[in-house]
């Protein structure tokens, strides 16, 4: 040990300062130092904890990990077992515009069927299809918690 280091040690509150004549305890010294080098074990090194320095094998891990994961996705997706959220989104918003399609032609046909009935009874229909139709238009905003309910009904089964 250097006379450097013991300098910094004492600077920094680890080896006591010199007192009187005598100047230290070796005994004293070498626990205080024995202490202070296991509680550097316990914690990370400095080399760990620069925002510069970079552990190669825990990067190869984590490399290894996100293409494992990224693999499985593939997979899963591939089986038909997962489908994107934006490609739900998708589906559901094409699903719901032939929906929109099908309830805006009912009016029309229950007319040609029940030629009998009135315009307004028509036109309350008509009236409540579009008020329906721009609720399920909506329902994408609520994609998030329904895949959310899904999960949690899923997780309760197993």
């Amino acid at each position: 040990m250097s006379d450097r280091q013991i300098r910094n040690l004492m600077k920094d509150g680890v080896l006591p300062s010199a007192k009187g004549k005598g100047g230290h305890s070796l005994d004293y010294c070498r626990r205080a130092y024995i202490a202070y080098l296991r509680a550097m074990s316990k914690r990370p090194s400095e080399a760990e904890t620069d925002p510069e320095f970079v552990d190669l094998d825990q990067e190869r891990a984590g490399l290894v990990k996100a293409q494992r994961i990224a693999q499985e996705l593939k997979n899963e997706i591939m089986e038909g077992r997962y489908i994107p959220t934006d490609f739900g989104r998708d589906v559901l918003a094409k699903v719901l515009n032939q929906v929109t399609g099908i309830l805006n032609a009912l009016p029309l046909t229950i007319k040609r069927k029940h030629p009998q009935l009135e315009q307004r009874i028509i036109d309350s229909v008509s009236a409540e299809i579009v008020k329906h139709s721009n609720e399920a238009a909506k329902l994408d905003e609520f994609i998030d918690q329904a895949i959310d309910d899904v999960i949690n009904e899923s997780e309760g089964k197993v």
